[in-house]
């Protein structure tokens, strides 16, 4: 589950999910919107304080799939070489 649809369903706000984290609001605004990605330390104790409804790889999957949208558009090394 990503961080944003955690705090919209448990009606917590970035600034209180923040003190509850140790973070900046800043801090957790960027992890919310995908702009930064929590240190591993960070990620533990968002499992933690989230119950294990958001994961690590929460933060890694909308920047895999941009990847995969993206990687048909890039041209083939190869095919520039013939």
């Amino acid at each position: 589950m990503k961080l944003s649809q955690y705090l919209h369903d448990h009606g917590i706000t970035t600034r209180e999910f923040a003190a509850q984290l140790g973070a900046s609001p800043e801090s957790v605004r960027l992890y919310v919107t995908g702009k930064r990605r929590p240190r591993v330390e960070v990620l533990a104790r968002i499992r933690q304080l989230t119950n294990d409804a958001v994961r690590a790889s929460d933060f890694f999957e909308a920047e895999e799939e941009e990847e995969q949208e993206i990687a048909p558009l890039r041209p083939r090394a190869a095919e520039g070489l013939a």
